[in-house]
């Protein structure tokens, strides 16, 4: 503008912007003024353009006063944007953080053995919608620790994205999580568990612990023999020599039910107590159907049985002695209840009495 040194522009919208900014801060009518910031700062841009004026009579008069009084506008309009910016910044803030009291408590589901294939698990979890909080109970055999190389990897980043927490039990096929140099220790459910910082919601329970399902006491107890085991070593498949629980580990089980006073809620176990196997899941038994039927042996049906039922043997005697309620466990690829001892391998069963859950 003509008399009205352009330098003098940034200077006099700067002083309106502070104006008003002041006047927000200070003024109790701030809310109910806001519409009003660009007449306001206007007016006192004209202002501050006749004190210019005043102050450097070469100035146009006109130019002098309109020129600031545009500024001050300008300075109003931006300051009325930016208040607006902030509410609405403020209104979404409040709206994403959810009260925590409306946040409904974990659910629980208990599973059997997946041995590497969890399609129906992933389903599973997108129909219920569940959260990273909910937690699946796998009964042995997950198979995330079977390989030992990238195709584990592979499968445990496929499981880290699925919404959803997956407690492990040991099984026998796969590697103990102990033994390997990834895993750490945190506390999960009132217990100790194993777990990789890249993959935090793959859980491994420690053999002998007790975890706190709602307010009902499980201890967990992993390992079981694997009948293939020769054809696993001929074959060059994998095979853990420490599949089963030793000497030391069944002492360590022992002592810390005898600590309880020999009783909880219930067992969560890979393989099952001696009188509850399940004889006609046995490679033996449907053998011995094939062949009267005049079938041809399969692959498997050519390597003799590795028989070894030391640790159904040992849960027998924890039947026996310890007083519980309920008792879950996998390894034998049937869904099955026996009295108070159920077997899972397909079915996806709410767990805990009191979770409420509806499947």
């Amino acid at each position: 503008m003509e008399g009205f040194e352009v330098c003098s522009i940034p200077a006099i919208a700067a002083i309106c912007y502070g104006f008003i900014e002041l006047l927000k801060r200070t003024s109790n009518y701030s809310d109910k003024l806001k519409n009003a910031y660009p007449l306001i700062s206007a007016i006192f841009g004209a202002i501050v353009g006749v004190v210019a004026y005043l102050a450097e009579p070469s100035f146009a008069v006109v130019h002098s006063v309109l020129g600031a009084a545009l500024c001050g506008m300008a300075s109003g309009l931006s300051a009325t944007g930016s208040n607006e910016i902030l509410q609405r910044l403020k209104q979404k803030t409040k709206t994403a953080l959810p009260d925590p009291t409306d946040d409904p408590p974990p659910k629980y589901y208990i599973t059997g053995d997946k041995h590497r294939h969890f399609k129906k698990l992933i389903e599973f979890c997108k129909t219920n919608n569940l959260r990273r909080k909910d937690v699946i109970v796998i009964l042995g055999d997950a198979g995330f620790n079977y390989y030992g190389d990238k195709r584990d990897e592979k499968l445990k980043k496929q499981l880290s994205e699925v919404n959803v927490t997956l407690f492990c039990i040991y099984g026998n096929k796969e590697k103990r999580p102990e033994t390997i140099a990834t895993y750490g220790i945190q506390t999960f459910c009132g217990g100790v568990v194993y777990y990789e910082p890249n993959y935090p919601n793959l859980l491994f329970a420690k053999d002998g612990e007790v975890y706190d399902f709602n307010g009902k006491q499980f201890m967990t107890i992993g390992g079981a023999h694997s009948v293939d085991k020769l054809r696993c070593l001929e074959e060059g498949l994998p095979f853990f020599e420490d599949e089963m629980p030793d000497a030391e580990r069944k002492e360590t089980i022992e002592k810390a039910l005898a600590a309880r006073g020999n009783k909880l809620d219930g067992f969560l176990t890979h393989t099952c107590p001696l009188s509850f196997i399940p004889t006609e899941t046995f490679v033996s038994t449907r053998r011995a159907a094939s062949e009267s039927k005049g079938n041809a042996k399969n692959k498997t049906d050519t390597y003799p049985l590795d028989i070894d039922r030391s640790t159904e043997e040992w849960l027998e005697g924890l039947k026996e002695k310890v007083s519980f309620e309920e008792w879950y466990c996998g390894h034998y690829h049937v869904d099955k209840v026996l009295g108070n001892i159920r077997m899972l391998h397909h079915e996806f069963l709410p767990f805990c009495a009191n979770t409420g859950n509806d499947v």
